[in-house]
């Protein structure tokens, strides 16, 4: 055949396209397997962050046991803190509860001062009667004892002037029977010893 042959030709331009298309296939199999060069390159890049992996793994590993003792202490915390929370809700009911007995108590006392102020008015209302009627009747009593001074004091008077009546009455029975008898000295000495007696 002819090269210049309409076969010829058109197998040429088919090889040609086969041998681009196999040309390209082969730029994407070194593009998909580096060089040695850049292979080792990326060797040392997977080892060092295979390195820095390991170092990261340790990391997280120290940061899960820290975690969980993290963990545990939170547990423990919040254990205490459950356990200072229903400590203290007992603390504040036992609280209410004595406050309670506390205002019964006070409201108790409140009462028993209202009737103790009303009995003590009514005391101060009799001592006030009481007190009344005894200075009424010391009154009367000092209204009695002037009258009875003053009774006292008439009947002295009358006495001293009955005395003096009966000492004049005497004067004169002594005269008139010294008056009388010739022998008057014995009726004068009976009429004195019945005097000295009265």
């Amino acid at each position: 055949m002819s090269l210049n042959s309409p076969v010829s030709l058109l197998w040429a331009h088919q090889l040609r396209r086969e041998h681009a298309t196999i040309v390209a296939q082969i730029e994407e199999l070194k593009a998909l397997h580096p060089s040695a060069s850049e292979y080792k390159r990326l060797l040392t890049r997977s080892e060092k962050a295979e390195a820095t992996c390991n170092k990261l793994r340790k990391e997280v590993a120290e940061l899960g046991t820290a975690h969980e003792k993290t963990v545990k202490v939170i547990e423990r915390l919040t254990k205490d803190l459950q356990v200072k929370e229903n400590a203290h809700r007992a603390n504040v009911a036992a609280r209410e509860e004595k406050e309670e007995g506390l205002q019964l108590e006070v409201k108790a006392l409140s009462e028993a001062l209202t009737r103790q102020q009303g009995e003590l008015c009514s005391i101060a209302d009799g001592v006030q009667n009481v007190q009344n009627q005894v200075e009424k009747r010391n009154e009367a009593t000092e209204q009695r004892l002037l009258q009875g001074e003053n009774g006292m004091a008439e009947l002295r008077r009358l006495i001293e002037a009955l005395d003096q009546k009966i000492g004049d009455a005497v004067t004169v029975i002594k005269d008139s029977v010294e008056c009388t008898k010739p022998d008057g000295q014995f009726l004068f000495d009976k009429v004195a010893i019945s005097d000295s007696s009265s």
